[in-house]
């Protein structure tokens, strides 16, 4: 073959490189996953993307969408599924169903912004299922029995709780369901009998309520949120962050919650739906009360639960606290690699009952708490950047390490390994009631007009760590670091077989 026939084979394949295989007549299409087109300029609408500003939508933060995005919702779904895309813009809105293979895609200057003209803007749906807090049971973001949903993107859904505190007492009243006297509040996302649930890098803020609800569902992927509720409303908290029952196959990671109340709940509400199988990793939680709580609504049973490398910060209640009190048993619950920073009670176990889901109206039996493990953890329970005057060193006589149970009903199995506790002490007598420290009494042998509470009592009567009524303890390099002289023992250990009890005080 000579030199010039070589030079036009070269040419040829060259050619045939540069030149795009459709027009040699192959039909080849690009498989990658392509973003939605936001883009208000260009094709609002292509397949798959579904912007609810073709549906007529209007972000202007005032004028009520409503039907505007379940017109898209419903598109999406009906054309197979896809991203409904909430643009540019603030969108007000009342209740939207989300339907099966449909996403809503937040641009990252998309608001998707509550409504508090009237309670009438949000329906009616499934009641809160805890004893007086029925009047909960409205959402933003409602699916009930729809698989393959998400909330994805790096927007904004705004409950708009700053602007109902902003509202006048008349215009409140707007809120309050007729025959009631507490302004019923929407969640924000209530997801009921849903499964393979994906939310994912967008920001949940100001609920009116809890920020999300999932309710007997299976296989919840949660990653990189950011949920933040800075205004309790009417003085009252329920702004929980991420609420769990009778859930399984959960994955939380990487994400940030700041709540007026509870930042991640684990609990249960059947005795034939329990929860189980959840990882929860890499968080970061502060806020009013506890960061992780796994159970007070115990309905059924909870086991198979790792929490792992996350951080506890500014919380007024407990850092990880576990309470089985609705007659079920908690089991196989994994706590390790966790930073706690002004944490007032860091680990608090609780086996008790109490009257507290709607499920009956008796009061259960104990419930049962087993396989706990705890360690590599750090702990400071106070503010180091407060005066650390006498006022608030005594507001910490609650502080501690708390595990309790009745002796007739112990917790079996507790391991707590290679803990750092750093407390401030400094509690004196007069600090605390010089009364004998109650134990957890059966709450049914109680006068119906004693009040039956979970958080009993309000001080500690050690200084760091008090464990009562456990089988099977283990306690393995637990170093207390005290920063004044308490008056309180450092620690108890009551009424437990123990197999090591290594405690260093320093």
């Amino acid at each position: 073959m000579n030199n010039k026939s070589l030079l036009i084979i070269n040419l040829l394949v060259s050619l045939a490189v540069l030149v795009p295989l459709s027009v040699l007549g192959t039909d080849v299409k690009d498989s990658s996953p392509k973003p939605p087109d936001l883009s208000k300029n260009g094709e609002r609408t292509k397949k798959g993307n579904y912007d609810i500003r073709t549906f007529g939508a209007i972000g202007d933060g005032k004028t009520l969408n409503t039907k505007a995005i379940q017109a898209a919702i419903d598109a999406c779904h009906d054309q197979g599924g896809g991203n409904v895309v909430i643009a540019s813009g603030t969108y007000l809105s009342g209740t939207i169903h989300l339907k099966s293979n449909v996403y809503l895609f937040l641009a990252p200057d998309g608001v998707l912004l509550g409504s508090v003209n009237t309670i009438k803007d949000y329906e009616k749906g499934y009641p809160c299922l805890y004893r007086g807090n029925e009047y909960l049971g409205r959402a933003f973001v409602f699916a009930k029995g729809q698989n393959n949903i998400g909330i994805l993107g790096t927007g904004k859904i705004d409950g708009n709780s700053a602007q109902f505190k902003k509202l006048s007492k008349e215009a409140q009243k707007q809120l309050i369901e007729p025959g009631s006297n507490r302004p019923e509040r929407p969640m924000m996302i209530k997801f009921l009998e849903c499964s393979d649930i994906h939310i994912e890098n967008v920001k949940l803020y100001d609920s009116l309520a809890w920020t999300t609800c999932f309710l007997y569902c299976e296989k919840i992927w949660i990653r990189g949120v950011d949920i933040l509720d800075l205004n309790a409303v009417g003085g009252l908290p329920n702004g929980d962050g991420l609420d769990f029952c009778s859930c399984s196959d959960v994955f939380v990671s990487d994400c940030r919650i700041k709540a007026t109340d509870d930042n991640l709940c684990i609990q249960t509400s059947a005795p034939d739906k329990i929860s189980q199988n959840f990882s929860i990793s890499n968080c970061v939680f502060s806020g009013n009360c506890a960061g992780v709580r796994i159970g007070c609504l115990s309905w059924g049973d909870v086991r198979n639960v790792v929490v792992e490398n996350c951080i506890f910060t500014d919380l007024k209640r407990e850092g990880v606290k576990i309470e089985s009190i609705e007659g079920h048993e908690f089991s196989k619950i994994v706590v390790r690699g966790a930073v706690m920073s002004n944490v007032y009670r860091p680990i608090f176990l609780l086996s008790a009952n109490a009257h507290i889901s709607t499920q009956s109206d008796q009061i259960q039996p104990f419930g049962t708490i087993r396989d706990v493990t705890i360690f590599d953890v750090t702990i400071k329970d106070f503010d180091e950047t407060n005066s650390l005057s006498p006022d608030y060193i005594k507001s910490r006589n609650w502080s501690g390490i708390k595990v309790d149970a009745p002796a007739t009903n112990k917790i079996k199995g507790l391991t707590l390994k290679n803990i750092r506790y750093q407390t401030l002490g400094g509690i004196k007598a007069g600090d605390y009631p010089n009364t004998e420290y109650p134990i957890v009494r059966d709450a049914r042998l109680r006068e119906r007009k004693e009040k039956v509470s979970c958080y009993e009592p309000r001080w500690s009567r050690t200084s760091a760590v008090d464990i009562r009524n456990v089988d099977d303890l283990v306690i393995d390099n637990l170093d207390l670091h005290f920063i004044y002289k308490d008056e309180r023992p450092e620690y108890i250990i009551e009424n437990c077989e123990k197999s090591k009890c290594d405690i260093k005080i320093h």
